[in-house]
């Protein structure tokens, strides 16, 4: 307990084939890494769990800080693993995940990867910069910041998760809080995803499965890549039958910008549960295409408050949750009363 790691530069001569930068298990708590580097490495920053605890151990770390740090070029994961009360903030990732031979490979390689398999509780992700990860063949190929397992009182805030145009490929997504383990249980509760940024990723920017009462609100995402992308997906991948199932999901104050002739959802929110809010979200596309503003997979009576939301295409085809034109769909759901179908007059996108 109590480790204080100040101004390392940590390298790596294996190009990201072997070796953890950082590597913490067993039981460590209070520790603060700051302003540090960790270059090269098949894993940068890896909290990993326990091996059998012994008497007056509780296996678990917890209060693990990672700031103002970067880690970069690693062939496998950027950072690994998860731990209660623990923190990244205003970290640098780029280029991890770059070992992979295959683009099926690179989509279980991220600059981020929170894993869980029993519960952690309040993991803060906050303020990072996300770039170029699981890179094949120059495009990314895996989900930037990825959290698979068993999590609760989960903020992921202020982040900013960003790919080149022309470098990502479909499974590129940005951010996103999902079941990823096979035949084990996964449930995500009490989860807030805010203030981020999310540019140019895949076919998923934001998106969340087997979440119950969760929140993601006043968010940006600009698509520019010239994929079929959902801006917002919930549920973003179907959940196993021993998973949590999605419940009370609220998607509020987005801002969904998309520049491409492709189609684009913006909003998706449904497939199971009920209780879900869509409320004062604003969706723009400026280049043709389809743009669905609204996907609703559910009954009316599953959802509680959808108004207040704007959407508008400046060219092309826009389609308001399955209907033509916003006002067939308050005509036929009674939902969306004050929301608009007109230019939000952004001063830039």
């Amino acid at each position: 307990e109590g480790y204080t790691f100040l101004n390392l530069d940590v390298r790596s001569t294996s190009g990201g084939s072997s070796g953890n930068g950082f590597f913490v298990y067993n039981d460590v708590d209070d520790v603060l890494v700051c302003g540090s580097s960790f270059d090269g490495f098949q894993v940068g920053f890896y909290m990993a769990g326990s091996n059998q605890p012994a008497a007056g151990s509780d296996g678990k770390n917890s209060r693990i800080e990672l700031r103002a740090s970067s880690v970069t070029n690693s062939g496998g994961q950027g950072m690994l693993g998860s731990c209660d009360d623990c923190v990244l903030a205003y970290n640098y990732f780029e280029n991890n995940g770059h070992g992979a031979s295959s683009a099926d490979e690179g989509s279980r390689n991220h600059n981020i990867y929170l894993s869980a398999h029993e519960l952690v509780h309040g993991m803060r992700v906050v303020g990072n910069q996300l770039h170029q990860s699981a890179m094949v063949g120059g495009s990314c190929t895996g989900t930037s910041l990825v959290v698979h397992g068993q999590f609760d009182d989960l903020v992921i805030e202020g982040n900013l998760v960003q790919e080149d145009v022309g470098a990502a490929s479909a499974g590129c997504w940005g951010l996103s809080v999902d079941t990823g383990y096979n035949n084990e249980h996964e449930e995500f509760s009490h989860v807030m995803i805010r203030r981020n940024t999310v540019i140019n990723t895949g076919n998923a920017a934001i998106g969340t499965s087997a979440c119950d009462t969760c929140t993601i609100e006043n968010n940006l995402v600009i698509q520019e890549q010239m994929i079929g992308t959902t801006l917002i997906s919930v549920p973003v991948r179907d959940r196993g039958s021993e998973d949590q199932t999605l419940n009370n999901v609220t998607v509020r104050n987005n801002t969904l910008v998309d520049l491409t002739s492709s189609s684009i959802t913006g909003v998706s929110l449904g497939g199971e549960g009920a209780g879900h809010v869509s409320t004062s979200n604003a969706i723009f596309g400026d280049a043709g295409g389809t743009l669905t503003c609204f996907n609703y997979g559910l009954g009316d009576s599953s959802y509680g408050t959808r108004d207040d939301n704007l959407c508008f295409a400046a060219s092309g085809t826009l389609r308001w949750a399955g209907q033509n034109a916003l006002a067939a769909f308050q005509s036929a759901s009674g939902a969306d009363g004050n929301s608009l179908s007109a230019d939000p007059q952004f001063v830039s996108t």
